[in-house]
């Protein structure tokens, strides 16, 4: 993560948006790491 913001470099000037991403990003991070052990479940549980 950048410590460093600028009103006009950042791709996600609102607080609360960079927030959902952050957060989205660790979701799918955690899913796909979880993958191998769901695997077992066929996706029904999708």
């Amino acid at each position: 993560m950048k410590s460093t913001k600028t009103p006009t470099g950042n791709l996600n000037p609102n607080p609360k948006i960079e927030s959902a991403n952050m957060a989205l990003s660790l979701a799918i991070t955690v899913f796909i790491k979880n993958l191998s052990a769901t695997q077992w479940f066929h996706g029904d549980f999708l």
